[in-house]
């Protein structure tokens, strides 16, 4: 199964237990190893009683697209 259709899964998922996390991606040249990587942040919006955002926690911050998963499968099992 392709990973990024996972990783949406799961964030629908934890939408609807009221979990509101976002994955960003950021893609760059790296001159370390000569090419293109992409750098995938995981970040948690708190919600304050009021229905507003009220800070944004970062939770991971990776290479991996498997980490994500691993990340965002974790949160939804409860751990």
């Amino acid at each position: 199964m392709n990973l990024r259709r996972t990783v949406n899964k799961l964030q629908s998922a934890l939408i609807a237990k009221g979990r509101y996390i976002t994955v960003n991606q950021k893609q760059f040249y790296s001159d370390d190893i000569e090419r293109v990587v992409t750098l995938y942040e995981v970040k948690e919006a708190i919600v304050d009683e009021n229905g507003a955002t009220a800070k944004t926690v970062k939770i991971l911050k990776t290479y991996s697209l498997v980490d994500v998963v691993e990340t965002l499968a974790k949160i939804y099992g409860g751990g």
